[in-house]
């Protein structure tokens, strides 16, 4: 009996024991998302439907008018995707989200064994990338999520990764670069990678040289959009022109909730009005050269209200971080909770709708807690170590790289939806304090307490 626990042991500890389980799982996670994609309808509304359309019109060889509006990098994609396979059925989006969420579920693996050196919670982790809802449902979706994401999580495994640094400072600009196409915030990514190797490191000269080499590649992939925006629209625009128009819809005296308002229904101040004219501009028209005008109004009422600004920023938090998996159903499932509604009795369509919505729910509140949780002493650790001390990947990437996310929130808009890029993040905070809990626990001596 002992030697065939011994043997079991022996396969259990071995690498390719490991490897077998993680595959397994990626291929679960690769059934439930196709399986999602594919029984659950759904079609693309709101800024999804934007995607979509600049793609088809990208094939098609016309000129969106919202081009230079968005992020290029999403709908360039299904460009591709659409061109390659003759169709721009969404379905072939769709499969497209499938490919890319199932090759990040390995990245995030790989990812979690260079933090975490321990196979067993990479394993933990990449199980619970599988079942998340979000990370299932938005394959269903055609936006940025599941693309980014996939840019997301490669550029962190790079910036691990043991490439020479003549091939991996320059890759990173050339990944970070495609990001930014994608979500234009991404931009000033290449400073937030330079904070965390710096604290690793500690080595400022070095530092510097290493990430500037990271600006200037990331600057020559997106050089092609800022040339066809200023083409377009007479105007230097690094990637698209909806930042001041975000900044202003969310920043004024009408904006309660820090939610999104249409641009139209803000009240605009007597210098806008006059600045707006000026140009020729109609208040509430999205146009390339009106965007500074509105980030301008933007920064000039935050200003004058930071009490205000501090208010409507902890309520974006809220409301991107604190609203539980609402956009599941709000993005990835309306035509078929639509369907549903229609054919059940209400108490029945009722019961299911409160039944998926609490166990969605309780699975984003507490990986949500617990990453806050993480950051937070993550925090506390870097003030602790700010003068001396060399601060681990482990605690790093996701403590930098969360706070990066909750002060763009902050700053700008506050929907569930945006909490989507962070939530791998607070399944490794969540993780991690569950390991070091279940470790305390394990070395605690009981006989103390009887």
């Amino acid at each position: 009996m002992s030697e065939v626990l011994l043997k079991i042991r022996k396969i259990i500890e071995e690498e390719k024991f490991f490897k077998v389980i993680a595959l397994f799982l990626v291929l679960v996670g690769f059934g439930l998302r196709l399986y999602w994609v594919i029984k659950i309808p759904n079609e693309p509304i709101s800024d999804y439907k934007t995607y979509y359309d600049i793609a088809v019109s990208i094939v098609n060889g016309e000129t969106h008018p919202l081009l230079g509006y968005q992020g290029i990098g999403y709908p360039l994609l299904l460009a591709l995707f659409f061109y390659l396979f003759g169709s721009t059925d969404i379905l072939i989006a769709k499969l497209v989200n499938v490919a890319f969420s199932t090759a990040t579920l390995i990245i995030v693996y790989m990812i979690s064994r260079k933090l975490f050196k321990d196979k067993i919670i990479a394993l933990i982790v990449l199980l619970l990338m599988v079942i998340l809802p979000n990370y299932i449902a938005y394959n269903n979706v055609l936006g940025t999520e599941t693309f980014f994401l996939f840019l997301f999580t490669t550029i962190i495994l790079v910036f691990l990764g043991e490439l020479n640094n003549k091939m991996k400072f320059p890759l990173l600009g050339i990944l970070i670069g495609l990001a930014a196409l994608t979500k234009p915030q991404f931009m000033i990514y290449p400073i937030i990678l330079a904070i965390i190797y710096y604290f690793k490191n500690r080595t400022f000269k070095e530092t510097i040289l290493k990430f500037s080499i990271v600006g200037v590649f990331m600057a020559i992939v997106i050089a092609p959009m800022t040339i066809l925006n200023y083409k377009n629209h007479g105007e230097f625009i690094p990637v698209s022109y909806n930042g001041g128009y975000v900044l202003y819809i969310n920043n004024n005296s009408q904006n309660s909730n820090g939610m999104y308002m249409d641009v139209a229904a803000v009240e605009p101040t007597q210098n806008l009005m006059k600045n707006l004219q000026d140009i020729g501009i109609e208040h509430g028209t999205l146009n390339a050269k009106a965007a500074p005008l509105y980030q301008e109004a933007a920064t000039q009422w935050i200003m004058e209200h930071p009490v205000d600004f501090f208010k409507v920023g902890l309520l974006r938090v809220k409301a991107t971080f604190f609203s539980g998996a609402s956009d599941i159903q709000i993005w990835s499932m309306s035509s078929w909770v639509k369907t549903l509604e229609e054919q059940l009795p209400w108490s029945e369509y009722a019961r299911n709708i409160y039944t998926f919505t609490f166990l969605t729910d309780i699975i984003i509140f507490s990986i949500t807690i617990f990453g806050f949780l993480f950051t937070i002493l993550g925090g506390i650790y870097f003030l602790l170590k700010l003068k001396k001390g060399n601060i681990p990947y482990v605690i790093s990437i996701p403590t930098i790289n969360i706070m990066f996310f909750i002060l763009i929130s902050f700053c700008f808009e506050g929907q569930s939806r945006y909490n989507y890029p962070v939530l791998f993040l607070f399944i490794i905070g969540f993780v991690f304090i569950f390991k070091k809990l279940v470790s305390s626990f394990v070395n605690l001596n009981i006989e103390n307490f009887e």
